[in-house]
């Protein structure tokens, strides 16, 4: 089969191509050939998604680097996320989900000293433990640099702005031990956000260089010759503090460069961002590849809201065979522009003439095909955020136990990635503090000649996050002593997974034995306070025959 030569070009190639037939047939036979092998090129393509069709005519693409496609649009796609979580239910309830569930009431460190390396015998290792744990906590109260809110609320707060902005910053620094309030802190680390809108790249820097290490920034984070981060640009005031600040100049001056690192190792400027391409500088928001889908969600509700108004109303078109109108006896006042109103009440008759007429307007909403597209988009938006619809939309009534049970691990995997994001900025404050506790000699005398030298060590922790509770209790605890016995788990994480600490579980369970004890009351374990399998219920279907009786041992068959 003959394949059709390429049509005619139009516009200028067109009439170019006429010009060379007129002048060179040669000239204009090399430009049909060429045409014919580009047409060709594009029709043979081996990836269909590659080809270059009339249909995909519209499909335009860009070849930038990471920064380039990210540092120009990340400040519209940050202010559209922040509209939509401002003014949208579906959007602030997905970032709700999101925050509650990665951080809940709060994620906690649990030690994991290594004492085999160390040289530790187990008594010190424990030793070691409940004091770390301790100054942590003793920490908590005071992390907030602005002595405004909970340890707790400072985590929701950083993972809301990382989902929401696309990446937040962490700078841990060091305060007076003496509180505006009177009371004295019991140490001088603390943490102060900075919102990702307060770092960029000052005005003044000639081609984004810093002239006095020549150092380049991109996006307000300074990068060595290695492509290192050694330094972050802050401004003083946020650029959108218009009515309080004004304008905020992007001056030298106007900026704080805060290193990255200082003299002991320790991470001072925490920059939580999840790149999607290498060499990306700047995080962008979760909520980019789904905010036009919020966007036609949040339209196609207000236009039901507006249609739902409208049928709430009994709307009446009067048809006059008058040809000079309604008649001035008929009308009972008029608008702003001068147009007639007739009045309209319950029970009222109205006579109208032998060629009026009145018809009802039915707006018709909702309309048939409107869940559907609903349901549809949250399901579309729930899988661009690793979030099933289950609960993107708080919606259980459409799941049995089996489709439950999947929709929340495969929830479950996204927040424990999210928790795993995070813990860069937990871990980095754990080292903090137990320097400064180190420093102030807070911690047990054994680790005064090493702790220095094997710091990394001594502040290993697993970080404790919310507990999900049991949807079966009987199911899920059998088959979490299962795993047990197996040796496919261990007792800390099964006790993690609901978000406990298995030996603060242990040492509550040994306090409440011994206080049973003194009122003499029996041990809880003796009341099956520990977890029996569950017995197999009879299946109803099945149908039950007597056991066949024992032949005796030596009996003929």
């Amino acid at each position: 089969m003959r394949r059709r030569p390429p049509p005619p070009a139009k516009g200028l190639a067109g009439a170019i191509d006429r010009f060379a037939a007129v002048i060179s047939p040669k000239w204009h036979r090399s430009r049909v050939q060429q045409r014919t092998a580009a047409s060709l090129i594009g029709a043979l393509s081996p990836y269909r998604g590659s080809e270059h069709s009339e249909l995909r005519s519209d499909w335009i693409t860009s070849d930038g680097s990471a920064d380039h496609d990210t540092l120009y649009d990340m400040e519209t796609l940050r202010e559209r996320a922040r509209h939509q979580v401002r003014n949208d239910g579906v959007a602030v309830g997905m970032l709700s989900t999101i925050v509650r569930n990665t951080v809940g009431t709060g994620i906690r460190p649990q030690s994991r000293v290594d004492g085999t390396v160390l040289g530790l015998d187990k008594k010190q290792v424990r030793e070691f433990q409940r004091a770390a744990e301790g100054i942590f906590r003793r920490w908590m109260p005071f992390a907030d640099a602005r002595h405004e809110i909970s340890f707790p609320a400072l985590q929701r707060l950083i993972v809301r702005s990382f989902e929401e902005n696309g990446d937040v910053f962490v700078v841990i620094r060091d305060l007076p031990l003496e509180c505006p309030d009177g009371r004295r802190r019991p140490f001088s680390t603390a943490i102060e956000l900075v919102e990702a809108d307060r770092v960029s790249t000052p005005g003044s820097f000639p081609r984004h260089i810093n002239p006095n290490t020549g150092n380049e920034v991109r996006g307000g984070v300074e990068r060595n010759a290695d492509g290192q981060a050694v330094a972050c640009w802050i401004l003083k005031k946020h650029p959108g503090d218009y009515a309080l600040a004004g304008f905020v100049r992007r001056a030298e001056s106007e900026y704080m460069r805060v290193a990255k690192y200082d003299e002991h190792g320790i991470r001072r400027v925490i920059h939580l961002i999840d790149p999607l391409r290498i060499g990306q500088s700047r995080g962008i928001t979760g909520f980019a590849p789904v905010l036009s889908d919020l966007k036609d969600i949040q339209d196609s509700l207000e236009a039901e809201r507006i249609g739902q108004r409208l049928a709430a109303c009994v709307g009446l078109v009067h048809k006059t065979g008058n040809p000079f109108g309604v008649t001035e006896d008929e009308v009972s006042g008029t608008d702003d522009e001068g147009h007639g109103l007739e009045d309209f009440a319950p029970a009222m008759i109205h006579r109208i003439g032998l060629q009026d007429s009145i018809d009802t307007i039915n707006p018709q909403r909702p309309g048939a095909g409107f869940d559907p597209f609903v349901m549809r988009n949250l399901r579309i938006i729930g899988a661009a955020r690793g979030v099933p619809y289950e609960a993107t939309s708080m919606d259980y009534s459409q799941v049995n136990f089996a489709s439950g049970k999947c929709a929340r691990n495969d929830a479950r995997v996204t927040f424990l990635i999210n928790q795993q994001q995070v813990e860069l900025a937990w871990q980095d404050m754990y080292e903090a503090v137990m320097l400064e506790a180190f420093d102030r000699r807070m911690l047990p005398e054994f680790t005064r000649f090493n702790y220095l030298k094997n710091r990394d060590l001594y502040t290993r922790a697993e970080w404790i996050g919310p507990g999900y509770g049991y949807v079966q209790p009987d199911k899920e605890i059998g088959a979490a002593r299962d795993g047990i016995q197996l040796g496919v788990t261990h007792p800390g994480a099964a006790a993690a997974e609901n978000g406990f600490d298995v030996y603060e579980a242990i040492d509550q369970t040994a306090l409440v034995e011994e206080y049973r004890r003194e009122k003499g009351l029996p041990s809880i374990f003796a009341l099956g306070g520990v977890a029996q399998p569950a017995k197999e219920e009879a299946d109803p279907d099945e149908e039950h025959l007597p056991e066949p009786k024992k032949k005796p041992v030596g009996a003929r068959a």
